[in-house]
């Protein structure tokens, strides 16, 4: 009787995170032939079958403003300015 498949989520966001998971991913597929890879990552993920049900190509934006509400302003005022020289 064989067991059922295994399905691991993996995320990766940027190219370095995309080699790094595609290392996993080979690693895994060494151990256990039975798992199957979801989640979202680049072309090296995607080439050892990891199913990716969000176009990794496609620019997104993340921002910390809505989560800092109404003390951005504060926040930018106290922050330390950059040195000249760099």
């Amino acid at each position: 009787m064989s067991r059922p498949n295994t399905s691991i989520f993996i995320s990766a966001g940027d190219p370095s995170g995309d080699i790094a998971g595609s290392l996993l991913l080979k690693q895994l597929q060494q151990k256990r032939n039975d798992l199957e890879f979801f989640g979202l990552g680049g072309p090296r993920m995607k080439m050892l079958g990891q199913a990716q049900p969000v176009d990794g190509k496609k620019p997104s934006t993340a921002s910390f403003l809505p989560s800092t509400g109404g003390s951005w302003p504060r926040i930018f005022i106290r922050a330390p300015p950059s040195p000249k020289d760099v």
